[in-house]
């Protein structure tokens, strides 16, 4: 994948891996802006039932707009491969952050207060998120968290 195009994103880099995709590190040619690609397993697109769950999710995570929630930015298939583009946000997961070290008071409470508010804000809009395990996916400078993929 990495070097190979999808529509107007250029795959750069792997960032990871699970269950739900892989996530790639790429760039937008036509804006030039720097994003991230997930991308669906061919094993779970071979179910319609698991892509319209994709699908659904990326269109309820779209019409989300708090600063600690990710952007969705399209939802697509290229040649058999499904994915979602969405904001790229520099910095570290709190695996890397924590680095097998707690963390201090002020920094824990200032990301559970900031993943508190963006659940809050996807729960006012009748959207829950389904896996608070992997809430805080990155940590930004100032703890700026995105809470993932989310289900109404």
């Amino acid at each position: 994948m990495i070097g190979s195009t999808l529509g107007n994103y250029k795959i750069l880099e792997k960032l990871g891996e699970g269950g739900q995709g892989t996530v790639y590190k790429a760039v937008d040619s036509k804006l030039g802006r720097t994003l991230v690609i997930k991308v669906l397993p061919a094993e779970l697109t071979a179910r319609e039932a698991n892509l319209k769950r994709f699908e659904r999710e990326a269109r309820l995570a779209s019409a989300l707009d708090h600063p600690n929630i990710c952007t969705i930015f399209d939802l697509n298939e290229i040649n058999g491969i499904h994915f979602i583009a969405m904001q790229y946000i520099e910095g570290r997961n709190v695996r890397q952050l924590v680095n097998g070290r707690p963390l201090s008071l002020e920094s824990a409470l200032s990301i559970a207060l900031q993943t508190a508010d963006a659940l809050a804000a996807a729960h006012a809009r009748g959207i829950v998120h389904r896996d608070e395990v992997n809430a805080v996916d990155f940590v930004e400078v100032e703890y700026g968290a995105d809470v993932g993929v989310i289900e109404s």
